[in-house]
């Protein structure tokens, strides 16, 4: 899923990945549910924190 992009992604590559609109991404990088960094106003999303955030989304669910 994730092998198409390079180390590093923006907002809208990682609201495609996930189905999430815009805003919602926003809100986990700045709720800090997904790891981040922001570079001149720009947040930027390194690939293993998508995975961390969908393994740890999908162990919650399950737990459930």
């Amino acid at each position: 899923m994730l092998e198409n992009y390079g180390p590093v992604l923006k907002v809208n590559d990682v609201s495609e990945i996930l189905g999430l609109g815009l805003s919602s991404v926003y809100d986990l990088l700045r709720t800090g549910k997904l790891e981040g960094f922001l570079m001149k106003g720009k947040w930027f999303i390194p690939k293993d924190s998508i995975s961390r955030f969908l393994n740890k989304n999908a162990y919650e669910q399950n737990d459930r």
